[in-house]
């Protein structure tokens, strides 16, 4: 009959082989990870690119809403007018 000792230094013992393969497991996919290409943009290097970066942003966006704007207007405009056109009370 084994004692509790020896019965837990077989198990133990038993780990090993399994111990280095998850460690070579481990070491595999950090390796794939070290060449894998990020999924957001490198941080900037200062407060004050960052702060430029923002305001570019902004200046943007402003744009586009206004061209959006625009663009609306004019849509809207020629609905009008096409309703107008096209109404039994024309």
């Amino acid at each position: 009959m084994t004692t509790p000792t020896s019965s837990s230094e077989f198990r133990v013992a038993d780990l090993d082989p399994l111990i280095e393969a998850i460690i070579k497991l481990q070491e595999a996919r950090e390796g794939e990870a070290a060449n894998c290409e990020p999924t957001y943009p490198a941080p900037l290097g200062s407060v004050a690119e960052a702060r430029l970066r923002l305001a570019q942003v902004f200046d943007e966006h402003v744009v586009a809403a206004i061209a959006y704007a625009a663009a609306r207007a004019a849509y809207r405009a020629e609905m009008k007018l096409w309703h107008e056109q096209t109404s039994m009370a024309a």
